[in-house]
């Protein structure tokens, strides 16, 4: 029902022009694109069995409904909070931009991991064993594992924090035999990144399964005002579907952007209108939203034709994506090893 919205019916079929991060630029029906038969679950031969699949299509009616009721407002009229935050959470967390945005932060957080146990120095620094004293994190670790252990410091006759002394004092003195029995993590880092599609894929089935538009997201979307705003220029639909316009006019897929920052959110329902959420009395529409959207998107970007324009813009799909995962994994690993 969404992808109509940006195509041109040809016969019984609506067509879209998909712009393709590595597959280039191609026009092809709506039911190829959107298509993922028995992906969330496989087809159940007993009909009692109520599959995740089957849960999704009766949802459709909702989606069909909400989608065709904004469509047809009239501009700046505004919006139901809640039918606009369950549309909008729903379409958001199903789509393949879920797996792949979450394939390529975790493959970047192994890849920085496995690069930290493969080198002595930041692997000590990384376990809070590189300086004289050991990090929050080390204390906090050997704490709760020391817990278990009462009865028998006690009957050492060590103090608990002559204990923790040492055993952070030995580790220490003997990290390189340490670092040697870590050799085998580095392989399975190794390994967790060629399984991190498979991890990403299984975590937001059971997500879904839990909830088609779960409750807390939805909460949080109901705090903003909706309204369904016309286009002046054509609108394009980036693989993330929805966008976070942040308050330092910053963007970011709306799935990765928490919700403290942000000042509005918007997502195209066709390629004149659009279903837009603010915190403000501020509904204009910025004049740069299909930059902003194919910066957003991962794999590729929806159009309803194939304009030098929206060409151009697909060179921008997954560069700042691709950064912001790196980004991501680094400053992860920078604190980690910054600790004190």
């Amino acid at each position: 029902m969404l992808l109509k919205g940006f195509g041109k019916p040809r016969g019984k079929k609506t067509y879209v022009t998909v712009f393709h991060f590595d597959r280039g630029t191609f026009v092809v029906p709506t039911d190829g694109i959107a298509a993922e038969r028995e992906f969330y679950s496989e087809v159940s031969e007993d009909p009692s069995v109520f599959t995740l699949d089957d849960k999704i299509t009766n949802y459709e009616n909702f989606i069909s409904e909400a989608i065709s009721l904004i469509r047809s407002n009239e501009s700046g009229q505004s919006v139901d909070g809640l039918l606009a935050s369950k549309l909008i959470t729903h379409l958001i967390i199903r789509n393949r931009f879920v797996r792949l945005s979450s394939t390529a932060m975790a493959d970047a957080l192994f890849g920085e991991l496995a690069g930290v146990f493969s080198n002595k120095e930041a692997a000590q620094r990384f376990l809070g064993l590189g300086s004289d004293q050991p990090s929050k994190r080390f204390e906090t670790a050997l704490s709760d594992a020391l817990v278990e252990r009462k009865s028998e410091i006690a009957e050492s006759g060590l103090s608990e924090a002559e204990a923790s002394d040492l055993i952070f004092n030995l580790m220490k003195s003997n990290f390189s035999q340490i670092h040697q029995m870590l050799e085998p993590l580095v392989g399975v880092l190794s390994r967790a990144r060629e399984d991190a599609s498979l991890i990403a894929e299984n975590a937001q089935k059971r997500g879904m399964d839990e909830d088609l538009s779960p409750v807390k997201r939805v909460e949080e979307m109901q705090k903003f005002e909706w309204r369904s705003i016309d286009a002046e220029n054509g609108l394009i639909l980036p693989d993330c579907v929805a966008i976070s316009v942040m308050n330092d006019r910053s963007v970011l897929p709306l799935i990765l952007s928490g919700f403290d920052d942000v000042d509005r959110i918007l997502m195209p329902v066709s390629s004149e209108r659009m279903l837009v959420g603010a915190r403000s009395s501020d509904f204009d529409l910025p004049r740069d939203f299909n930059e902003m959207a194919s910066h957003c998107s991962w794999d590729f970007f929806i159009g309803s034709d194939k304009s030098d324009e929206y060409v151009d813009m697909s060179s921008n799909i997954r560069v700042n994506l691709g950064a912001f995962s790196g980004y991501l994994a680094r400053t992860a690993m920078h604190e980690a090893l910054n600790e004190e």
